[in-house]
Parts: C-alpha cells; sequence; structure tokens
C-alpha cells in the first residue's frame, strides 16, 4: 500500500512544470530541448517550481543526487541550480553519463560503455563459474 500512497502523493508534480517529467518509483527525470537561453530559463523555472513544489508538501529531494545530462553535439552552456532544503543554492553538475534502471546513457547517445560494462560483467561471471567448477562434464 506504500508505493501506491505515496504515488498518490506525487501525482500532482508534473503539473506544477513546463518540461517533460518522467517518474518511475522515487525517481523523477525533467526533460526539455534546449534550443536558446529562452528554454534554458523556463528549464531554470522548472526546477525553482519544482523545488517550491517540495516545500509545499514536505518532501526532501536530495540535490547532491541531481545532475545535468546534455545529448546532442550542440550544447548551450549553462548552469543549472536548485534550492536545499536549507535554503542553499546547489549548483547541478553536468555530466557525460546517466544509468537509469540499469543502462548506461551517454550524452553522445552512444552505448559503448553500456556494451563495456555489460560484457565486463559477464566475463567475471564466466570466470567466476570456471574458478569454482574445476571440472564440467559434458552430458550427451
Amino acid at each position: 500500500m506504500g508505493p501506491v500512497l505515496f504515488i498518490i502523493y506525487i501525482n500532482d508534480m508534473p503539473d506544477k512544470i513546463t518540461s517533460l517529467c518522467k517518474i518511475f518509483a522515487d525517481d523523477n527525470k525533467i526533460l526539455k530541448q534546449v534550443e536558446s537561453i529562452q528554454y534554458q530559463q523556463e528549464l531554470q523555472r522548472d526546477l525553482s517550481e519544482l523545488c517550491n513544489w517540495r516545500e509545499k508538501w514536505l518532501l526532501e529531494i536530495f540535490t547532491q543526487k541531481c545532475k545535468v545530462v546534455q545529448y546532442g553535439r550542440v550544447n548551450l552552456d549553462f548552469q543549472y541550480n536548485m534550492v536545499d532544503r536549507q535554503g542553499n543554492i546547489c549548483e547541478l553538475p553536468v555530466c557525460d553519463e546517466e544509468k537509469d534502471l540499469g543502462i548506461t546513457f551517454e550524452s553522445n547517445l552512444k552505448f559503448s560503455k553500456h556494451v563495456k560494462n555489460v560484457t565486463s560483467r559477464a566475463n567475471r561471471l564466466l570466470g567466476m563459474i570456471k574458478r569454482t567448477f574445476g571440472h564440467l562434464d559434458i552430458i550427451v
């Protein structure tokens, strides 16, 4: 019942912002195609509105976990920020990648790092199987 009540509790969050908002459990993503300074300012207003919503509903947003990922080749340089519960302005770091639901998304829209991570994990598991079983019978 707890997860359902939480979803009901945060259900009005996307209504407060103009950007696209994706929610999965307690994880939120705000998406906006930024083509000019006007769009950057709109996204910053949405982040501020999210902080106002947080204050109204007494929820914690861990600003140290928040970050910005810019996809595409041409990205306008802009520093986004949020206000934490103590009233401190926290600048959001710009990252080259984001892991979402187990998939690593890179800012250049390639999945080479994700493929590298998955193959590395598979090779470690294969090595563990080989070390654990000294002899494997082939059943025909």
